[in-house]
C-alpha cells in the first residue's frame, strides 16, 4: 500500500501543477479530462476551467496492479476548489489556495487504504505551464519540465 500512496501523491502533485485559469471566450474554458498511471494505479484527472477565473480540479483513483495484486478503488475521490487561472497563447498561470475535500478508498490484498485530503498533503498550486491546443482546440497538452499531460475536452 506504501506504493500506492505514493502513486496517488504523485497524481496530486500532476493536479498542484495544473490549477490553471483564464477568460471567457478563452478556448481552454471547458472541462478537461485525463487518466495518469502511476506505480500501477490509474486516476483520472478532471480540470475545470471556468470563464469566471475560478477552477475546480478532481483526482478519482480507478485501481490497477500494484506488484501483481489487484487494487480496486471506490468513493468520490479528491476536488480542489479556489484556485484562480490566467493565460496567454502559451502559458497558463494559476494562483490561489485551494481546498480538498472528499476520499477514496483502494483496496488491495484485503487491506484498505484511504486517500484522503489529509494524505494528499499540503500543495502550493502557484505556478505556470506551457501549454498547445490541438485537434480543433480538443486536445490540451501541458508540458511540465520534461513531462507532458495530454487533456480531452470533456465538454
Amino acid at each position: 500500500m506504501k506504493k500506492f500512496a505514493a502513486a496517488m501523491r504523485l497524481s496530486v502533485a500532476l493536479v498542484s501543477t495544473l490549477a490553471i485559469a483564464g477568460c471567457a471566450g478563452n478556448p481552454l474554458v471547458a472541462r478537461w479530462t485525463a487518466t495518469q498511471n502511476s506505480g500501477g494505479i490509474n486516476t483520472t484527472v478532471t480540470m475545470t476551467l471556468n470563464a469566471d477565473g475560478t477552477s475546480t480540479f478532481g483526482l478519482q483513483p480507478m485501481g490497477g496492479t500494484v506488484s501483481g495484486v489487484t487494487v480496486t478503488c471506490a468513493g468520490a475521490g479528491l476536488t480542489y476548489t479556489g484556485n484562480t487561472w490566467t493565460s496567454t497563447a502559451t502559458t497558463l498561470v494559476f494562483a490561489g489556495s485551494p481546498t480538498c475535500s472528499g476520499m477514496s478508498t483502494c483496496t488491495a490484498g484485503g487491506t484498505d487504504t484511504t486517500f484522503d485530503c489529509a494524505a494528499a498533503g499540503t500543495n502550493n498550486f502557484n505556478g505556470s505551464q506551457n501549454y498547445t491546443l490541438s485537434g480543433d482546440n480538443r486536445t490540451l497538452t501541458m508540458t511540465m519540465g520534461s513531462n507532458s499531460f495530454t487533456f480531452t475536452r470533456a465538454n
